[in-house]
């Protein structure tokens, strides 16, 4: 089963992620369930570290921690040497920077549940 991480700074942002990924995950090919859904990025690393089976991280880049996204980024690669990490940003100008962090994709705020659906297909 694919489990999917959700780690913003705003709860209501996590909340309306949620949303849309429950309107898809009926629709994928694969199990999917949303393993968590959390404000703290250091919650998203422990998970990380003791998690073996298959996870999609989706991370905002900017959050009110003394770790931003790229930070929680780096961290998950030491613990996974190929985790799919989709960065979900209302700022268009990290994009290339998150391309050099090996993440799998970048999402732009605002975004539509098409968009995040086209994301996890690619995974």
């Amino acid at each position: 089963m694919l489990q999917l991480i959700l780690c913003d700074d705003n709860a209501h942002h996590n909340q309306t992620m949620m949303h849309h990924l429950e309107k898809i995950m009926p629709r994928m090919a694969t199990p999917v369930r949303i393993g968590l859904a959390t404000t703290d990025p250091r919650e998203v690393i422990a998970f990380a570290a003791r998690n073996d089976g298959d996870a999609v991280y989706f991370l905002d880049l900017e959050m009110e921690s003394d770790l931003s996204g790229l930070d929680v980024c780096a961290a998950i690669h030491r613990h996974n040497p190929t985790p799919y990490v989709i960065f979900v940003s209302a700022y268009a100008e990290y994009a290339m920077e998150c391309c050099r962090s090996h993440a799998f994709d970048f999402i732009l705020k605002p975004y539509t549940t098409q968009r995040l659906e086209n994301a996890l297909r690619d995974v």
